[in-house]
């Protein structure tokens, strides 16, 4: 298998080939479940980080193909959550893989995971959480830089976007933390 990777003309057909037969064949076929265990084995030995995976997506002439083996490698838990983030703020990426808005929210909550579980001595800006090239729709945005307000981890800049473009709902979440503080402040 690792000469089949690094065989540049053989990789990038068997790649194709098993995407193909991943998203045609029907479920339970010896078939489909060998493509699955070819893709499987790639996305977990060789395509470890998101330069491996524009790579492999560069060979894949069709873009359903492009997009479920970027799907499959969002949702692989085997996948370092940074490589997903680097990933989702690379415009080649993005391009290649044309995720669907439901697959893009998956990736940008990883991200957002990523992101607010390792910046404990930086805040975070707002496009770290809401990466450019990726079109989320306004809940989205809401949703992430919520997190974040709640964690105390935006950056002032990013506090005060969130609070212009979704004045609800940072009012809301401020005055929970207003409440909370006097709780605490009480006992």
């Amino acid at each position: 298998m690792h000469r089949l990777w690094n065989d540049k003309e053989k990789f990038p057909e068997l790649l194709q080939f098993a995407a193909l037969i991943s998203c045609q064949e029907q479920n339970g076929t010896d078939l489909k479940e060998s493509a699955n265990y070819f893709i499987e084995f790639a996305l977990t030995y060789f395509i470890t980080s998101y330069q491996a995976l524009v790579s492999a997506l560069e060979v894949l002439s069709q873009q359903p193909l492009r997009s479920a083996i970027a799907k499959g490698w969002i949702k692989h838990r085997m996948v370092a959550l940074s490589e997903i983030s680097n990933a989702i703020h690379c415009k080649r990426f993005v391009d290649l893989a044309q995720l669907c808005d439901q697959d893009a929210e998956y990736a940008a909550q990883l991200n957002a995971r990523h992101l607010i579980q390792n910046s404990s001595l930086h805040p975070l800006p707002y496009e770290a959480l809401i990466p450019k090239f990726l079109e989320l729709d306004a809940s989205m945005q809401a949703y992430v830089l919520s997190w974040a307000y709640e964690e105390n981890k935006l950056s002032a800049s990013a506090s005060a976007r969130f609070a212009q473009e979704h004045p609800k709902k940072y009012k809301m979440l401020n005055d929970i933390k207003a409440l909370n503080s006097t709780d605490s402040s009480q006992t």
